[in-house]
């Protein structure tokens, strides 16, 4: 908690600073503007720290170290800041959210501008909530809202309309599906980088865990408590649900009264108290039905533990690692538990092996840094092809 602490304040520390400048020592004057999130220069000693926050810190770091690797002089910014310095000849710009149409726009043409994504379009987005909304509706038989939809669209559509290039996370399904047609020609895919260093497990129980951020519709909570409040096995459910009293309310028998049910809320992944979760367990849920990559699975398969998730959490692999969840219903979701309960010790070492060959090749610091050089390189090949 000190160490977190501790870099969160020379994070918010570095934001009042507005700009972070990292200049390369490989020489060359080339220049690229990143509009992302705020982080320590490469060289800064505590790396370690980083880890100790969510993933696109991890990666924002990455980013910022490979462009300098490639003898670019980094101009960093907090993605909602749009206070830009506009007098540099920016050969590149990297954005993010909502605030990279109104940079894009006010660039040179010759500046290649990269859309950084890290979920899927508003447009999916929404369709995908309002389904499931209408489903837990119908089983709660109720008309409340469980979730507020995206006002992003138009921003998303203008992003993609004045982006040269698309950096987008996740897996073919997810490049296919959760963005716009007209955006496809335009999209190389990466994926995320998790916090820990993959590592195998042996355990053999009937132990699951939830994890994941706010928005607990999207990430498929409701299905998880309503199934396991029917069944014996125990789950943990590591998820801030208290940040949703709404849903803490239609779901407060499932949460506080059902003894297989252990509702953890929040939970720091480098306390003990997590440790001793994920050395007791088995298996990650999530039956999301819209992420870009999700970094909570990404991390819980980290240490071992079996992907049981739908393949809208963006994982190119997932029937070779994992369980997958085919549909947003509870018999979807108990036949996925059925099947995971039903593997072999042989078969869940087998998985797990598959695992952490994918973290070698997929999900490691080397492997983002190798995707995201290849693609620097191809976009500027690209530009020099136009000049």
């Amino acid at each position: 908690m000190i160490l977190s602490l501790v870099i969160r304040i020379i994070l918010r520390l570095l934001r009042l600073k507005r700009r972070c400048t990292y200049t390369s020592s490989r020489g060359g004057g080339r220049k690229v503007l990143l509009s992302y999130v705020v982080v320590p220069p490469p060289n800064f000693r505590l790396t370690f720290l980083y880890k100790e926050l969510h993933n696109r810190y991890l990666m924002s770091r990455l980013m910022v170290r490979t462009l300098n690797d490639l003898g670019y002089h980094v101009y960093l910014y907090h993605y909602l800041d749009e206070n830009i310095d506009y007098s540099i000849s920016y050969d590149l710009f990297i954005g993010h959210n909502k605030t990279f149409y109104k940079i894009a726009d006010k660039l040179p043409k010759p500046c290649r501008r990269i859309l950084l994504t890290t979920g899927c379009s508003p447009e999916f987005d929404n369709l995908q909530l309002s389904q499931r909304n209408r489903q837990l509706q119908k089983r709660k038989q109720t008309t409340e809202e469980f979730y507020t939809p995206s006002t992003e669209v138009a921003h998303a559509k203008m992003n993609c309309s004045i982006a040269t290039h698309i950096f987008m996370i996740g897996s073919p399904f997810i490049q296919q599906y959760g963005w716009y047609p007209e955006a496809l020609k335009k999209i190389t895919r990466y994926n995320n980088v998790s916090l820990f260093e993959p590592r195998l497990k042996e355990t053999n129980s009937k132990v699951f865990v939830f994890m994941s951020g706010i928005g607990q519709l999207r990430r498929g909570l409701d299905l998880v408590l309503e199934v396991f409040s029917h069944r014996h096995e125990r789950i943990y459910i590591c998820a801030p649900f208290d940040l949703e009293p709404q849903f803490v309310r239609s779901f407060k028998r499932e949460l506080f009264e059902t003894k297989n049910i252990i509702p953890v809320g929040f939970v720091n992944q480098r306390s003990a108290f997590f440790k001793e979760i994920i050395q007791e367990a088995d298996f990650a849920v999530l039956p999301s039905c819209s992420e870009g990559q999700s970094g909570s699975l990404l991390n819980l398969m980290a240490h071992g533990l079996i992907p049981v998730a739908t393949k809208h959490t963006g994982f190119e692999e997932l029937e070779e690692v994992g369980i997958e969840i085919t549909d947003f219903t509870p018999d979807a979701l108990n036949q996925a538990i059925d099947a995971a309960l039903c593997l072999s010790q042989q078969q869940k070492d087998e998985k797990r092996n598959k695992i952490f060959s994918a973290f070698t090749t997929r999900y490691s610091e080397a492997a983002f840094q190798r995707v995201f050089t290849g693609f620097i390189e191809k976009v500027n090949t690209s530009s020099e092809e136009l000049r």
